[in-house]
Order: C-alpha cells, then sequence, then structure tokens
C-alpha cells in the first residue's frame, strides 16, 4: 500500500474541508482560526494528538506552499479526527456526491482571476481523476497547458471564468478548440471542483 499519496489527489481537498469544518465547529470562543498559527497548534496539540509537523498542516491548509505528496499517516490521523478508522474508510464514505457535497460546499471563492498576474498557473482537479494545468493570459482567460484524464480540454484550449470555488461546479465561457468556439463549459458538473492551486 502507498505511504504517500499525490496532493493534488481530489479526496484530500475534502479531507481538508472536514477538518476545517470540524475545528471550527467544536473550538472553543477564545481559540484562533485555523488559518493562523494558533489555530495550527491548537489543532496539533489538542485534538489531533500525533506527530504532525506544523509546516505539514500549515500546507495542507494552503498557507505554505511546496508540496507534491502527503504521507498516509497524515491522512489517517485526519481521517480519524473528522470520525472515520482511517483514509481507506473517509474515501469509501465519500465516494458518493452526498458525503462529498456535506464538507466542501463553500460560498468563498479559493482562486479569483482578477488577483492572478499574467504567465501564472493553475491546477485543478475533479472527481473521479480529472486534472488540468492552466496558464493565465490576462482578462480572466486562460490556456490549457496540461489534460489528463478529461474529455472536455485538451492542450492549447483557451477559456474564461472569473473565480474557481472548491466544491461548486466551475462555468466558464469562451471555450476556444481549434476553430470552434463553445459558448459554456461547466467542469465538475456533479461533485464540483476538488482541487484547486495556484502556481506561481
Amino acid at each position: 500500500m502507498a505511504t504517500s499519496i499525490p496532493a493534488s489527489t481530489p479526496s484530500i481537498s475534502v479531507l481538508i474541508k472536514a477538518v476545517t469544518s470540524k475545528y471550527n465547529e467544536i473550538k472553543s470562543d477564545d481559540e484562533k482560526p485555523l488559518d493562523t498559527t494558533e489555530g495550527i497548534f491548537t489543532l496539533k496539540d489538542k485534538y489531533l494528538n500525533a506527530k504532525i509537523s506544523d509546516d505539514t498542516l500549515r500546507r495542507l491548509l494552503g498557507l505554505k506552499s511546496g508540496y507534491k505528496s502527503v504521507r498516509k499517516f497524515t491522512l489517517d490521523v485526519l481521517s480519524r479526527y473528522v470520525g472515520y478508522a482511517d483514509w481507506e474508510d473517509f474515501n469509501a464514505h465519500n465516494a458518493d456526491s452526498e458525503g462529498v457535497q456535506s464538507y466542501i460546499n463553500t460560498k468563498n471563492a479559493d482562486i479569483v482571476s482578477g488577483k492572478l498576474s499574467i504567465g501564472d498557473r493553475v491546477e485543478l482537479s475533479w472527481l473521479p481523476d480529472r486534472k488540468c494545468l492552466l496558464e493565465y493570459l490576462g482578462e480572466n482567460k486562460y490556456k490549457v497547458l496540461e489534460s489528463i484524464n478529461s474529455s472536455t480540454l485538451a492542450e492549447s484550449d483557451t477559456l474564461c471564468f472569473s473565480a474557481v470555488t472548491l466544491g461548486e461546479p466551475l462555468k466558464a465561457d469562451n471555450l476556444q478548440k481549434g476553430e470552434t468556439l463553445y459558448k459554456e463549459v461547466i467542469l465538475g458538473k456533479k461533485d464540483g471542483i476538488s482541487y484547486a492551486k495556484v502556481l506561481k
């Protein structure tokens, strides 16, 4: 069995949403939010009862960049925190859309095109195993640099969208595929976008 899991695995983002949700539900009023150093210390020292480094938690929570995989041990610990036996158990119970949607709905955009610089790259994943790498061209427009397991997007396609929100479908427009223009395209129509990261 693998001892590390690729960081772009869609269900890791689902797990992190679940961890954040539970932490916010059970933390006391005087404890800091999870997106702060104090909050990370509280999660690690008070609730997890396991040896996970501060940097690992910062990377998983999106507060620090620079990781390509996550130890299965870490995912097991976080899965137990949200009520599952281990990482496999979490995946088994969240394989359907109902289980996934209960944790990943959010109203806050995770990536906003207007805050990017031309040349920035964006990684996206959605279930079951779709992945793509986009380059920002400016004015909400992106070029597909790499597409894995997607019949919708291909290398060199361009499309436009203003923001990406984890757990919600990505509605894009003006998908240009060669000489053909499609006015609208939806990625992650059923379960939403599971992973989104800006690469500077």
